[in-house]
């Protein structure tokens, strides 16, 4: 549903911060043409870097002008706990990447600049899925 027309400034944010058991990283994508790019590498964002907080790695704030019906993901990456293992083992195995869950929420920018979640049929392909990942 685009509106040619108004276009509004849509601001977002790409981070990195620390949870347990690693580092979580928030990156958006936005809809170009058929596919999904980062917002951050969009030839019209405007990107700031960001002071960060405490358990903050870094923080980027993303503005783009995007037009009513522009659609948005929202990626997050983080790790998962662990499983529980006796001592012994966790020292003598060699631990080369933690499991992920990756979590996806699309967005699309409403008729007045704000951001709507999508919302999907339960199996419906990629936008609102969550799931385990290695890497």
């Amino acid at each position: 549903m685009s509106t040619p027309g108004r276009r509004w400034p849509i601001q977002v944010f790409d981070s990195e911060r620390i949870v347990p058991w690693g580092r979580a990283k928030v990156t958006w994508l936005c809809r170009r043409g058929s596919q999904w790019a980062r917002v951050a590498e969009h030839p019209e964002a405007a990107l700031e870097r960001l002071d960060p907080g405490p358990g903050t790695v870094w923080e980027t704030a993303c503005t783009l002008p995007l037009e009513p019906g522009a659609r948005l993901l929202r990626v997050e990456s983080r790790p998962t706990p662990p499983p529980r293992q006796r001592p012994l083992d966790y020292l003598l195995k060699e631990q080369r990447q933690v499991a992920r869950r990756i979590a996806r929420v699309e967005y699309e920018v409403g008729l007045r600049g704000e951001l709507e979640r999508v919302r999907r049929e339960p199996g419906a392909p990629p936008g609102g899925s969550a799931g385990p990942r290695s890497g």
